[in-house]
């Protein structure tokens, strides 16, 4: 196992979504859950969440993937290793 297994194992896509504002709330059948995306203004959850796998995938903005993939979007960070860096540094990990 790597530094990113064991990161992705520490700092779960549910921490990662709430840091964004997301209100935790997922309702549905299945391993996929539906819910309201914290990425953009969203009033018809357009969002779906795996907790299980730690992915998410929003169907209206497109965020999707793992918290690595979250972050490099979100924050406009190109490389994994700034991405796994930035998550480090917020959720007290390393």
């Amino acid at each position: 196992m790597g530094r990113l297994d064991d990161l992705k194992r520490q700092v779960s896509i549910k921490q990662l979504l709430l840091h964004y504002g997301w209100d935790g709330h997922a309702r549905g059948i299945g391993e996929w859950k539906t819910t309201l995306c914290p990425f953009h203004k969203d009033t018809n959850p357009s969002g779906s969440v795996n907790l299980g796998r730690n992915r998410f995938h929003c169907f209206t903005c497109g965020v999707r993937g793992d918290i690595i993939d979250i972050v490099k979007t979100q924050e406009g960070i190109h490389s994994v290793r700034e991405a796994a860096e930035w998550i480090e540094q917020r959720f007290s990990v390393g």
